[in-house]
C-alpha cells in the first residue's frame, strides 16, 4: 500500500493542474447540484417499532390536536404574587400568541387556575349542600314516623277521617323517597367529581405561593418542525410581558433551534485550529493548507448531502456529524502529510521525492485511520433508525472525501506551494544544520545519511520518549492512577437525554427548568404521556368511570 500511495503522491505532484481542475469541477458540480436538486430539510424524527413512536402515531391518527409539540413558558413575580396589571399583560401576550397560525393553544394560566379552584370550591359546596339535604331527609323521616305512630294510635281508638290523613302521610313519604333518590344521584355525581378532582390532583398553573405561573404552548406540528422565525416571534411577544416587572423564561423546546448547520461553535473551532496551525507551522500558507483541504472536503460532503435531500427525506441535523467530523479529520489528515513533507524539506530532500514519500508514509496512516472512521460511522445504520442511518452515512461519506482530498489534492497543492511551505527562518536554520552535518560527515569519512541516522539515534536517547521507555512501570502506574482519579466522577454518572437542566445556568431554558421544579415540583419537568384505547360499546358514563379507574391505578404507581 505504501508504494501505491507513493506513486499516487508523485502522480498528483506531476499532474497537479489536472488534479486541481478535477477537484474544482467536483466542488462546483456538487455546489450546483445542491442548489438545483436540494429538497426541504425536515426535523421529523421517528424510531420505528418503539412504544413511544406508536404513541405518537396513534395521537396523530386519533388526536391530531394533541400530537403537536409543546413548550412551557414560565412567569415569575420576584417581588411577590402577581398584580392584576401583570396578569392582564400576560393574558394579552398569550392572546397574541394564539393568533399565530402555527400555534394551536396558549391558555391563560390564571384563568385555568381559577377554573380549577372554582371546581374544587363548587365540589366542596355541593358536598355541604348534600349533607344538609341528607339531614333534612333524615329529620323528615323521623317526623313522618312520629306522625305515623300518632295516626296508628288514633285509628286504634276509632277516630274518624283517618283515611285522608293516612293518604297525606303516604304522599309525604313518597316525596321523601324521591328526594332521597335525587340525593343518591347527586351523591354519585359528586363522587365522580371528586374522582375527577383527585385525578388532577397536583395539577396547577399558578404555584401555591402565587409567585409563579406556567402555560404550555401547543404547536400545530412537531416541535422540531417549528421554524426559527416562529420561535423568534414567540420570544418577542412573550418578552413584552416582562416589561410589567415579570420575569419570563422559555423552556428548552422553544429556545432550542436545531436547523442551524454552521453555528458559532464551528466558527470558533476553525479559528482556534487556524491559530494553533500558524503557531506550530510558522507560516500562513502552511497553516492554511490543512484548513483549505478540510473545507473542500466538507463542502463536497455536505453539498452532496444537501443534493440528495431532494430524493431522500432527511433531517437538518443529518449534516451536523458530517460537518464536525469533516472539519476535524480533514485538518488532521492533511496535516499528517504536510508536516512530514515539511520535515523532509528541512532535511534537504528534493521537492518531488518529498511529496511522494510523505504521501506514501503519512498517507498510509491517513488511509487506515479514515477507513476505520468510515466503517464506524456506517455502522450507525445497524440499529435501523432512519435519521441515525442517514446521519452516519453522511458522516462516513464526508470522511471518505477527506481521505481522498488528503491523498490527491494535498500533494498537488504542495507542488504549487513549493518551498513557501517553510518559513525563511526555518530555511536558514535548516541550511546551517545541513551544512554542518555535511562538513562533519566529510571529516568523519562517512555519508551524510549515515551521520544523520546516527544523530537521530542519539537524539532518541534523550527527552520524554527516552524517559518513558526507560521507566515503563513507573509511567504506566502513574498513568493508570491518573486515569482512575479522573474517572471517579463516572461513579455518579446519570445518563439521560439533555433537558433544560443541562443548559447554561444563565439561559432562559435553565431558569425555566429550575423555576418549574421549585414552584410546581420536579415531576412537572418530566411528564409521561400514556395513550389508552377504551373498549367498544361503552356508554359515556361507563367510559368516564373507566378513565377514573385508570387514573386511580396510575396515581398509585
Amino acid at each position: 500500500m505504501a508504494s501505491l500511495l507513493y506513486n499516487l503522491g508523485r502522480l498528483a505532484y506531476k499532474r497537479r493542474w489536472w488534479v486541481l481542475a478535477l477537484w474544482t469541477a467536483v466542488v462546483l458540480g456538487t455546489g450546483g447540484a445542491a442548489v438545483a436538486f436540494h429538497g426541504t430539510m425536515s426535523n421529523k424524527f421517528s424510531i420505528p417499532g418503539t412504544e413511544s413512536q406508536r404513541v405518537l402515531d396513534q395521537l396523530k391518527e386519533e388526536l391530531p390536536e394533541a400530537a403537536g409539540g409543546s413548550g412551557a413558558v414560565v412567569f415569575h413575580a420576584p417581588s411577590g404574587s402577581f398584580t392584576p396589571d401583570q396578569e392582564q399583560a400576560i393574558g394579552d401576550a398569550l392572546a397574541r400568541l394564539r393568533d399565530i397560525p402555527e400555534i394551536q393553544s396558549a391558555a391563560n394560566p390564571f384563568e385555568l387556575q381559577n377554573q380549577i379552584d372554582a371546581g374544587a370550591a363548587q365540589l366542596a359546596e355541593g358536598k355541604t349542600q348534600l349533607e344538609a339535604a341528607k339531614t333534612q331527609i333524615t329529620e323528615g323521616r323521623q317526623q313522618l314516623d312520629a306522625q305515623q305512630a300518632q295516626l296508628d294510635a288514633a285509628a286504634a281508638a276509632g277516630a274518624p277521617g283517618m283515611d285522608q290523613a293516612l293518604a297525606q302521610l303516604q304522599t309525604a313519604r313518597e316525596e321523601l323517597d324521591a328526594g332521597a333518590k335525587e340525593i343518591a344521584a347527586n351523591e354519585e355525581t359528586l363522587a365522580l367529581g371528586q374522582r375527577k378532582l383527585d385525578a388532577a390532583a397536583g395539577m396547577r398553573t399558578v404555584s401555591v405561593d402565587g409567585r409563579s405561573a406556567v402555560t404550555q404552548i401547543q404547536f400545530a406540528g412537531s416541535i422540531y418542525e417549528v421554524k426559527p422565525e416562529v420561535r423568534e416571534e414567540v420570544k418577542a411577544i412573550i418578552t413584552e410581558a416582562s416589561g410589567s416587572g415579570v420575569e419570563v423564561y422559555l423552556s428548552q423546546s422553544i429556545t432550542q433551534d436545531v436547523s442551524e448547520v454552521l453555528g458559532t461553535a464551528e466558527i470558533i473551532g476553525v479559528g482556534v485550529a487556524a491559530l494553533v496551525l500558524i503557531v506550530m507551522l510558522g507560516t500562513l500558507i502552511a497553516a492554511g493548507l490543512p484548513l483549505l483541504m478540510a473545507i473542500i472536503g466538507v463542502a463536497v460532503g455536505v453539498g452532496g448531502t444537501f443534493a440528495l435531500s431532494g430524493v431522500i427525506e432527511m433531517a437538518s441535523v443529518s449534516v451536523f456529524l458530517a460537518l464536525m467530523l469533516g472539519l476535524a479529520v480533514g485538518i488532521d489528515y492533511s496535516l499528517f502529510i504536510v508536516n512530514r513533507h515539511r520535515t523532509q524539506l528541512l532535511h534537504g530532500m528534493a521537492m518531488e521525492e518529498s511529496v511522494a514519500r510523505a504521501t506514501g508514509t503519512s498517507g498510509n496512516s491517513v488511509l487506515f485511520a479514515g477507513l476505520t472512521v468510515v466503517i464506524a460511522l456506517a455502522a450507525l445504520a445497524v440499529p435501523g433508525l432512519p435519521f441515525l442511518t442517514i446521519m452516519g452515512l453522511a458522516g462516513a461519506g464526508t470522511v471518505a472525501l477527506a481521505v481522498l482530498v488528503a491523498l490527491t489534492l494535498t500533494p498537488a497543492m504542495l507542488g504549487f506551494i513549493g518551498t513557501r511551505m517553510v518559513s525563511k527562518g526555518a530555511w536558514d536554520k535548516a541550511r546551517t544544520a545541513n551544512a554542518a552535518a555535511a562538513e562533519k560527515a566529510a571529516r568523519a569519512g562517512t555519508s551524510a545519511e549515515a551521520l544523520e541516522e546516527a544523530a537521530d539515534q542519539e537524539h532518541s536517547r534523550h527527552g520524554w520518549g527516552a524517559f518513558v521507555t526507560r521507566h515503563p512501570i513507573i509511567v504506566l502506574s502513574v498513568t493508570v492512577l491518573a486515569l482512575a482519579i479522573t474517572a471517579l466522577p463516572a461513579a455518579q454518572l446519570r445518563v439521560a437525554l439533555p433537558d433544560g437542566g443541562t443548559e447554561p445556568v444563565n439561559s432562559d431554558a435553565y431558569k425555566a427548568y429550575t423555576t418549574l421544579g421549585e414552584s410546581f415540583g420536579e415531576g412537572v419537568n418530566g411528564p409521561i404521556i400514556a395513550v389508552g384505547k377504551l373498549p367498544a360499546g361503552l356508554s359515556d358514563a361507563e367510559s368516564e368511570k373507566l378513565q377514573y379507574d385508570v387514573a386511580d391505578q396510575s396515581s398509585g404507581t
